[in-house]
């Protein structure tokens, strides 16, 4: 039977189609395998000692940050047992190991070599060489006869560092670590492993440690200073060497200046100058209704450059290089308070008559009020008063001798001397309301500094001076 050469090419046609189908479903299921399997551990991975096949990233790096943080390594030398978290020494990238986990996710070829073989994914870390070594000098130190490296400290005798020689003895062999190390890295759990012993010498020479001992000796010439409030204080000799550390460090003594403790020392300087803020208060009803304001507000202030202060000590420590630094300070706001007080006039610490003058010093507050009858005329302002030993007296008192300026103490029988003392008014024997030009700070927090008068800002004891008189009453209470 013959075809025609139009049936020949139907079927050839017929065929074509039939090859393109056969191609695009081929393309189509690659697609849709490609993208079930994206971003997933091909078929066949191990990691960590277990099949990992087909879990997806994020799983992956949880698992193994997880494993990473938890796992811990046991090691023995001479039937003493030491447990270290792996993560101490081994700083596992969680992101690149599981990056190789996934690598060809999404390729059939990848799914048809799983079929056949596995595929060993190993984690991905680095020695942290700085831990390594302080482990084998923990590990060397259980030994009864280990090497001791050369040491340098401080000898207050002789104002200087000394170098004090090592010996050779028995140690932890590195090597040895390392490879028990990274085979519990493999698998990133629990491993218990022996570490062998080898003689060793001490790795730095005694004659290096001498010369170390002198160049950190040179460095404590150095001058460091602070200044606080202009007050300058100078790091003593003993101070700056305690700052130095001599660690060893690729087979080294490299003195490194403590940020810590330099920052430690600066701290200390600026603590009793930094102040808390203290809140105003104001005196209202029950109902909330703002009588008048008992007590301003007074702001705290902390060191506002602690740590350029210290990086810029520990620098010059370290280069031997003299240089004086000065705090800065930063002001810390106050808040308002609302104390409830009963709204008549038995709120008032005296019942003045109406347009009575009248003095209300709160010791608790530390303030003072000037009133005529119940009607503030000046103030609330912030005073000092009487400290421990030396406590201001309560009760209620009239001003009897007022001067415009005097010296205070500066005979035997008193402790101190002040020439010149302004707007001065005596209540009560020796006890007087003053102006106090020397004191820097009045209020809570600095308030008890007196021996027992009532130190005022000189501007406001004036004003006080001036507005009061010879028989007005004065109030002190807590």
């Amino acid at each position: 039977m013959h075809h025609s050469s139009k049936q020949r090419r139907s079927h050839r046609w017929i065929g074509a189609l039939v090859a393109v189908a056969l191609l695009m479903g081929g393309v189509g299921g690659f697609l849709t395998y490609a993208h079930r399997h994206e971003g997933r551990a091909p078929r066949g991975t191990m990691l960590m000692g277990q099949d990992v096949s087909g879990i997806d990233r994020q799983t992956l790096i949880a698992l193994v940050s997880q494993r990473a943080a938890s796992a811990s390594l046991t090691l023995n030398v001479k039937g003493t047992s030491t447990t270290v978290p792996i993560s101490q020494i081994a700083r596992v990238d969680a992101q690149a190991t599981v990056e190789a986990a996934v690598s060809g996710a999404g390729s059939p070829m990848a799914h048809l070599r799983g079929i056949v073989r596995k595929r060993e994914v190993t984690v991905r870390y680095t020695i942290d060489e700085e831990a390594r070594a302080a482990l084998v000098s923990q590990l060397s130190s259980t030994l009864h006869d280990h090497a001791v490296e050369p040491t340098v400290a401080w000898d207050e005798d002789g104002g200087g560092f000394i170098a004090s020689p090592g010996r050779s003895g028995d140690g932890i062999d590195p090597d040895d670590l390392d490879s028990v190390l990274d085979a519990a890295v493999r698998k990133l759990s629990d491993h218990t492993a022996p570490l062998s012993i080898r003689r060793t010498e001490p790795t730095v020479s005694a004659e290096e440690a001498s010369a170390v001992a002198r160049s950190a000796t040179a460095l404590l010439d150095a001058e460091l200073s602070v200044t606080v409030d202009a007050a300058a204080h100078t790091a003593t000799r003993a101070q700056k060497a305690s700052w130095i550390d001599f660690p060893i460090k690729e087979d080294r003594i490299v003195p490194m200046v403590s940020q810590d403790r330099v920052k430690a020392w600066v701290s200390s300087l600026t603590a009793e100058a930094e102040r808390s803020p203290v809140n105003a208060i104001n005196d209202v009803d029950s109902s909330g209704t703002v009588l008048q304001l008992a007590r301003p507000g007074k702001a705290g202030r902390r060191a506002g450059n602690i740590e350029e202060v210290t990086a810029a000590l520990a620098q010059g420590l370290g280069q031997g290089r003299s240089l004086s630094q000065e705090i800065s300070w930063n002001e810390v706001p106050h808040s308002t308070e609302n104390r409830v007080v009963p709204s008549g006039p038995e709120r008032f610490a005296y019942q003045a008559k109406e347009g009575e003058k009248w003095i209300d010093v709160n010791l608790t507050d530390s303030t003072l009020t000037a009133y005529e009858g119940q009607k503030v005329v000046y103030g609330p302002i912030l005073i000092n008063h009487g400290g421990v030993g030396h406590e201001t007296v309560t009760g209620t008192y009239k001003i009897y001798l007022r001067h415009r300026a005097q010296d205070m103490g500066c005979t035997p029988e008193w402790p101190y001397c002040e020439r010149g003392v302004p707007w001065v008014s005596y209540w009560h024997k020796s006890y007087a309301l003053h102006g106090a030009p020397w004191v820097k700070e009045f209020g809570i927090g600095t308030d008890e500094s007196s021996h027992g008068c009532i130190n005022i800002p000189v501007a406001d004891a004036q004003a006080i001076w001036q507005w009061s008189e010879i028989g007005t009453t004065v109030v002190t209470h807590y």
